[in-house]
């Protein structure tokens, strides 16, 4: 299975760090991070009850910046 999590607009990912973990019935296979994209390969076994991914280590960045009204 894929699991694939998008930058919202006027954020990024940096490229290459990050890593998702399972536990339980879940095997994380790979885990890539891309500067709009974190995309996670993984397994789930049958028993669903417990199971979690564990993403760590993401730096995430401001790509816009917003001037305020109240600073001009």
């Amino acid at each position: 299975m894929t699991l694939v999590l998008t930058a919202p607009a006027n954020w990024q990912f940096q490229a290459g760090a990050g890593a998702a973990t399972g536990a339980g019935n879940i095997s994380v296979s790979s885990t890539v991070v891309t500067g709009t994209t974190i995309t996670i390969t993984y397994t789930a076994g049958a028993n669903l009850t417990g199971n979690k991914i564990t993403i760590s280590g993401l730096l995430v960045q401001a790509t816009a910046q917003t001037v305020l009204a109240s600073a001009i």
